[in-house]
């Protein structure tokens, strides 16, 4: 079946309403009419107007839609004909000014709107032109911006400017939408970060508050401005002193450079929601930083480790039964891959982190551990493995294809009946298979 077949029987499904594809293969715009479809959502596409177009011109009932708006094609399409039916609309990944005010143009009868936009001249005036224009029935309005700052002395009083035109009587009295303004310096480059409070999003980066907020809410407002976040970055050079930890209570997934002053940890509170983490870099006190971190999410499910000092293996007094998914695939601190040897495999079989473990990603460098972690830790039912071959030159196929059917060949031999092993793809200096196990 070709991709275009494929979004045909998709919007050929008569009773189909929801469609939510997040996939970074290219999908196709359907050709056929659906009846029913009612909602659509897409990411992890390279959308513009056109592609917009062409789906609204196939999609005629839609009430809900998601789309990003990254394709910086500036040729001139077909004006977009009225979609009365659309009432929430969320635009992500914004790039282009004129293809935003295209799509806000056909959705008269908008009542909630999204946008999260790049380097766009969008400034409180404009947006409330457009508002007003195009979309005079929105009620619920979050807005996300990037803005960039030319690299000069006059960046204070432009902001000042900038928050002016959101001071206006359209803003504060008669929709009560206020902003945050964080300004972020990043080498030579400075940009605003801009935002609707309470910030609308689910995802957010600490480095984007490094500096205090200028705002035009009334002070003490909202306590709570980021209750929504659920997926929360935090790296070394982020600075978190001007803002409580408390507000990110809600976080469901966390990444985090193990890289702060011990003291850090005094304002870090219990987080009863979050299920993933992944350590993104470490320093000398890694295993201190982790043991606080895990002591404060009892409901972790899954771990995963992009870095760690060398090639130890995590070790953590942890009695959590709850994390059941590692990810052991990490790199040492000059960034090289860490395939662990039967020693460190044996003092991870033995730690209390795979005690509860069912799903495993992990890097090894002798074919024994594979057999060992199989056999040490009696809840694994999936393990995934990146195996360290020789060092035969990446274009050297046939010896790739070689060891890696010598590895399967011997896991054949000495794995129970019931495992099965199933293939994966090419990853440079090493291969990658699965191995489910049917475990009563």
């Amino acid at each position: 079946m070709s991709s275009v077949d494929f979004s045909n029987t998709i919007w050929n499904l008569p009773k189909l309403t929801h469609c939510q594809l997040n996939t970074s293969s290219n999908f196709p715009i359907p050709k056929v009419i659906s009846s029913s479809l009612e909602y659509f959502s897409i990411t992890c596409q390279c959308w513009g107007l056109k592609q917009v177009i062409d789906l609204l011109q196939y999609t005629t009932h839609l009430q809900y839609l998601h789309v990003p708006l990254n394709n910086l094609n500036n040729k001139r399409h077909q004006k977009l004909l009225s979609v009365p039916s659309i009432t929430i609309l969320k635009l992500s990944d914004v790039h282009s000014l004129h293809g935003m005010v295209a799509i806000l143009q056909s959705v008269p009868n908008l009542t909630h709107l999204k946008v999260n936009t790049y380097y766009i001249d969008c400034d409180g005036n404009r947006w409330e032109e457009l508002i007003d224009n195009y979309v005079p029935k929105l009620q619920v309005f979050s807005l996300r911006m990037l803005i960039e700052l030319p690299g000069n002395k006059n960046n204070e009083r432009r902001l000042e400017k900038l928050l002016g035109t959101f001071r206006t009587r359209f803003w504060l009295e008669k929709h009560k939408w206020f902003i945050y303004c964080h300004q972020m310096s990043y080498e030579k480059y400075k940009s605003i970060f801009l935002y609707t409070v309470p910030y609308g999003f689910t995802d957010l980066h600490a480095n984007m508050l490094t500096n205090p907020p200028q705002t035009t809410c009334p002070q003490d407002h909202y306590h709570n401005l980021y209750h929504r976040v659920k997926t929360f970055s935090i790296t070394y050079s982020s600075s978190i002193n001007h803002y409580s930890f408390i507000q990110f209570s809600h976080i469901r997934k966390l990444s985090i450079d193990l890289c702060f002053d011990k003291s850090f940890w005094k304002n870090v509170p219990i987080f009863y929601q979050l299920t993933f983490i992944t350590i993104l870099s470490t320093d000398d006190d890694a295993h201190f930083h982790l043991q606080y971190l895990l002591d404060r999410a009892p409901y972790l499910y899954s771990l995963t480790f992009q870095s760690w000092p060398s090639s130890q293996v995590p070790t953590v007094n942890s009695t959590s039964t709850s994390v059941r998914r590692l990810d052991l695939r990490m790199n040492d601190r000059e960034h090289n891959y860490s395939f662990l040897n039967t020693e460190a495999c044996d003092i991870f079989i033995r730690s209390p982190l795979a005690m509860h473990c069912e799903e495993l990603l992990i890097k090894i460098a002798n074919y024994e551990s594979i057999i060992d972690l199989i056999n040490g830790i009696n809840s694994l039912r999936i393990l995934q493995i990146q195996y360290k071959f020789g060092s035969p030159s990446f274009s050297d196929y046939k010896q790739y294809e070689k060891e890696y059917e010598m590895l399967i060949k011997w896991l054949q031999d000495h794995l129970p009946v019931t495992c099965s092993i199933s293939k994966s793809s090419y990853n440079y200096n090493n291969l990658m298979l699965w191995i489910c196990l049917k475990k009563p």
